[in-house]
């Protein structure tokens, strides 16, 4: 499991102390692992409760937290931590976390560099966009892209309330960047970039999940696209 976000869910009773997610592998070749991934604000039970075979669960560069039963991080793993993960508006559906979020690409409380640096869970940051992937017009910035998902390319639009140097990136779900789309000054206004699904090499990226990430001004906004074979 692999840039995930559990949250709020509860099980107990004759289910166990599992609260987000529960891993009990009865066998060797069911070993579980949990990577990059947030589990947190569970109603009733653990984080993540693996009390039958830990040795047989891997969670690692994973965050834990605010879960009811406790934060504890069962199996093997390095790299975790327990720490708000500053959602954008959880109560509202909205993953996506605020750039100063510890899950944020290279703000990881061990180091920019640890774990890679990568994206932890499965929301971008970036506040302003809206929880059904369509462009939000009331804060900074907006921005939004169609067709989503896409086969040949794909056009994305954002908007800047004044004139500045504008910065705009792909990412794989890892948080590698895979292509610099802009890179210097724009105007106020509304603006497209396309994307093709050609990398920085000018090779063609792999089918899958992407976030794009725009910064212009001090703001920034991160959203998530599906380049389809």
């Amino acid at each position: 499991m692999e840039n995930c976000t559990l949250h709020g869910n509860g099980v107990g009773g004759t289910f166990g102390q599992a609260g987000n997610l529960g891993c009990e592998p009865l066998e060797e070749y069911n070993a579980i692992a949990v990577t990059h991934s947030i589990l947190s604000g569970a109603t009733a039970g653990l984080g993540v409760d693996c009390t039958m075979n830990p040795s047989l669960v891997d969670v690692s560069c994973s965050n834990v937290w605010g879960n009811a039963g406790g934060d504890a991080v069962c199996g093997v793993g390095t790299g975790n931590f327990s720490l708000d993960p500053l959602f954008c508006n959880a109560a509202e559906g909205n993953f996506h976390l605020e750039l100063s979020s510890p899950c944020a690409p290279g703000n990881h409380p061990d180091g920019a560099g640890a774990c890679g640096g990568a994206l932890i869970g499965a929301r971008s940051e970036g506040c302003e966009a809206s929880v059904d992937g369509t462009p939000s017009r009331d804060g900074t910035l907006w921005l939004g892209n169609a067709p989503n998902p896409f086969a040949r390319g794909t056009e994305i639009s954002f908007r800047l309330p004044q004139a500045a140097h504008a910065r705009l990136e792909i990412f794989d779900p890892s948080g590698r960047r895979v292509a610099l789309l802009h890179d210097g000054p724009l105007g106020a206004g509304e603006h497209r970039v396309g994307w093709d699904g050609t990398r920085g090499d000018g090779a063609r990226a792999a089918s899958g999940v992407y976030f794009y990430r725009l910064r212009a001004g001090g703001a920034a906004e991160g959203m998530r696209l599906l380049m389809l074979d």
